[in-house]
């Protein structure tokens, strides 16, 4: 199981704060997968912040390695 995190990395003590599942597999519709080990996976593919609403994002992401999603969620940074 796959699904697509955000979280914020201090390069000085290798530390991680605001660790967040952002996106699962189940925050898609149905679509074929390459197989059923693959049905429950999501890649994040990128991320789209929108000019005129700081506090959203657009993320692009593959889904059951064979589709590509793409939701608007909350900015995960904020």
């Amino acid at each position: 199981h796959y699904s697509v995190m955000s979280f914020i990395f201090n390069s000085q003590d290798f530390s991680v704060k605001n660790f967040k599942i952002i996106v699962k597999r189940s925050g898609f519709p149905p679509a074929k997968s390459k197989g059923n080990k693959y049905q429950d996976i999501v890649f994040p593919g990128g991320l789209e912040f929108i000019k005129n609403n700081p506090r959203k994002v657009i993320l692009y992401t593959g889904v059951s390695d064979a589709n590509v999603g793409v939701v608007k969620i909350g900015n995960p940074f904020i």
